[in-house]
Parts: structure tokens; C-alpha cells; sequence
């Protein structure tokens, strides 16, 4: 049996074949046979978001093989089986689906984490997210500081599995420390998000913790920093697009 280094635990162990969105999504959802989008990429925010380019890949293609099996079969098992029911529910029911609790929302913006980062590790696209995150990931099973994960939903049911990732992060603030943060900051940053039937979840990454992320957002926070918050989806507005999966907005305080 192959041996690899796993991307998360960082030991040397038997590979396993990891399918990038479970297998329980692929029976799921009944529009696993189309293509899923994996690599939308959007000029800046600045610029009026032009689409500049969309790559597709099928669901059996879908896979990584750098994750080891102690790290498929123990953690991220026992993280898949208590966040599919949450996910199915909220996916099918959109605002009807029943509210999640704080620690609900943990699992789900662990699970979702999770998701996100093998997207970025086994699309073929720039790997736009630090090594250290999974590690991150493996070590507390939560998001790490300064990474956003939000819950949001979809008016209409996504056709297919949609993945969008970016470096797309707009920042406001005073002109000087704009331009100061955004150089040193934006080539470590990352929006990923994805979409499932109603149901849409996004990361958001700004090294700097002194700056807010995505304030007044169309979607609910769900993690930060450590701490969940409890989600109604009968409060949350749903989306007419799923554009802003791969969009996010940095905030700095204007002097006094």
C-alpha cells in the first residue's frame, strides 16, 4: 500500500483515497452527475468582479490521495458523521431547516473547514492556503484565528456541487494603512466557499486580527477565533447568487 505524508497530521503513514466531497453527498445529492465548478476566479472587487476564469472537474475525479489513513478514518470520520445530518437538513430545507446550536455550529464550521481546505489542496488551483491551517485543523478540529467560516443560503437549489475560490478581499480603511496592509497581507489571504442545494458555507482568512472580516455580510457567522454562534435559519436571508462564495471584505477603523 502506497505511503504518504499526511497533508494534516504531517506523519508518514498508508494513504487513503479521500474524495473531496464525501461519498454521502454523492448519494445525496441528486445532481452528482454534472460537472462541479472548481476553480471560479474573479478580478478584483475594485473592477467590478469581472468572472476570468471557470474550471470544471467531475465528481470521480474528485479526489486527494496526501491524507493518511488514521487521520480519513479517525477525526475527520467521526467529524463527517456528526455534521451530515445538519448539512442534509439545511441543504434540503433552506429556511426551514431546523436551527443549529453553538456547538452545532462549531461541528458544521469544522466540517466546512475541512471541506474547504481540500478543495484548495486537491483542485487545480493555486494553493492559496498555508500549510499550517491543516495542522491548525488537526490539532483543536476548529477553524484557526483570523480564518471567518459563515453559513448562508441559496434562494433557488444550486445545480450541482459548486466550489469558488479566490483571493478576492477588498479592504477599507484609512488610505495609509490600506495600502500598508494589503501589500503585506493579501498574497496570504483566501475566500473558499461552496454551495450544496440551499445551503452555501464560506471561509474567509486575513492575517492581520486588528481588522474586521466581511462586516455586514449577506451571510450569518457561524465561527470565529474560537467562538460559534447558534444559527435560525428562518432569520437568514437567502441568496439570489452564489457569486459571493469567493468574495470578501476587509475592514480597518478610520482614525479619530
Amino acid at each position: 500500500m502506497a505511503r504518504v505524508k499526511c497533508i494534516f497530521c504531517f506523519e508518514t503513514g498508508d494513504r487513503a483515497k479521500e474524495h473531496i466531497w464525501p461519498k454521502w453527498i454523492h448519494e445525496f445529492d441528486d445532481t452528482s452527475d454534472s460537472k462541479v465548478i472548481v476553480g471560479r476566479h474573479f478580478g478584483s472587487p475594485m473592477t467590478g468582479l469581472k468572472l476570468l476564469d471557470e474550471r470544471t472537474q467531475s465528481d470521480n475525479s474528485f479526489v486527494f490521495g496526501q491524507v493518511c489513513q488514521s487521520c480519513n478514518n479517525g477525526w475527520m470520520s467521526r467529524l463527517e458523521s456528526r455534521a451530515m445530518p445538519l448539512l442534509k437538513n439545511a441543504a434540503d430545507e433552506g429556511v426551514n431547516a431546523a436551527p443549529w446550536s453553538n456547538e452545532q455550529s462549531r461541528i458544521v464550521a469544522g466540517w466546512a473547514f475541512k471541506t474547504i481546505l481540500m478543495i484548495n489542496a486537491g483542485t487545480n488551483y493555486r494553493k492559496i492556503v498555508t500549510k499550517v491551517h491543516y495542522r491548525n485543523l488537526y490539532n483543536s478540529s476548529n477553524p484557526p484565528r483570523g480564518v471567518l467560516v459563515e453559513v448562508g443560503l441559496s434562494k433557488s437549489i444550486v445545480a450541482g456541487r459548486e466550489l469558488a475560490q479566490s483571493q478576492n478581499l477588498m479592504v477599507l480603511g484609512p488610505e495609509e494603512t490600506v495600502v500598508q496592509k494589503n501589500d503585506r497581507h493579501q498574497k496570504r489571504s483566501y475566500v473558499i466557499g461552496l454551495a450544496l442545494k440551499h445551503l452555501l458555507l464560506r471561509a474567509t482568512y486575513w492575517p492581520d486580527h486588528t481588522a474586521s472580516i466581511n462586516p455586514d455580510s449577506e451571510m450569518t457567522q457561524l465561527f470565529i477565533n474560537g467562538v460559534s454562534s447558534a444559527v435560525d435559519f428562518k432569520k437568514v436571508i437567502p441568496s439570489e447568487s452564489t457569486a459571493h462564495l469567493s468574495i470578501g471584505m476587509i475592514v480597518y477603523p478610520m482614525a479619530a
